[in-house]
Formats: structure tokens, C-alpha cells, sequence
């Protein structure tokens, strides 16, 4: 398996001199979609092009759901009142988003406000 150029129906290999094809060479480069890997290649115009959005998506959803994490593991290793406001932006975005689950999100920011509130309580001397 390589990667391949999707022409109209026609696949063509990355590397054609190897593979023995040869494109053609009054073929514009605008006609060429972008090189895909061969496990999944469709033929549909359409399915190529939801198969590029999908990746793009993926590739947003998990910038999203890096950056709650990163800023969860901030306020937990750091508690406070700044990490705790980025936290709960990064939360509501991923939650906006639907990269986690609207009761995940109110979860979490329920637990960093406990957090938040335990470490950052003044502490009165027993009685």
C-alpha cells in the first residue's frame, strides 16, 4: 500500500516510476485532489471531499480536547483563581463544541470549584 492521487474515478500512485503508471502529462495540477493514504481511498467526488472534513474536524476536536485537558491538569497541579477561570473557558469551549459532554463539563468545573475553594480557604484555627 502507498499513497495514491485521486483523478476523477482513476487512481494514480504517489510514485509512479515504481509502480510502473505513468500520469499524464497534459494533466493539470488542478485537476489533481489531494494525495490520500491507499487503506481508505473513495472513488465519489463527494466522499473524498467528507473524507477531508472529517480529518480537518478530527484535527480541530483534538486541539479542543488537548487544550481542556492541559488546562485541567494546570488548576490541579496549580489551584487558584486564574487557572481556574482558563480552566472553565476551556471547558465551556470543548462542552460548546461538543468535544465532551455538556454534564462532563458542569462535572468537572464542580470538582476544580471544590478544589478551588478547599485549597484556597483561609484556615481558621480549632476551637
Amino acid at each position: 500500500m502507498g499513497i495514491f492521487f485521486a483523478l476523477g474515478k482513476h487512481l494514480y500512485p504517489h510514485k509512479p516510476e515504481f509502480e510502473g503508471y505513468k500520469l499524464p502529462a497534459s494533466l493539470p495540477i488542478s485537476k489533481i485532489y489531494r494525495i490520500l493514504p491507499s487503506n481508505y481511498m473513495p472513488i465519489i467526488k463527494s466522499a473524498i471531499k467528507k473524507m477531508h472534513q472529517d480529518r480537518a474536524r478530527t484535527q480541530n476536536n483534538e486541539k479542543t480536547r488537548a487544550a481542556y485537558k492541559k488546562a485541567v491538569k494546570t488548576m490541579r497541579s496549580k489551584p487558584g483563581l486564574e487557572t481556574l477561570k482558563a480552566a472553565f473557558s476551556a471547558i465551556d469551549t470543548a462542552a460548546k463544541k461538543h468535544v465532551i459532554h455538556k454534564n462532563k463539563a458542569a462535572r468537572l468545573k464542580s470538582h476544580l470549584s471544590r478544589l478551588t475553594i478547599k485549597t484556597t480557604a483561609p484556615k481558621t484555627a480549632a476551637a
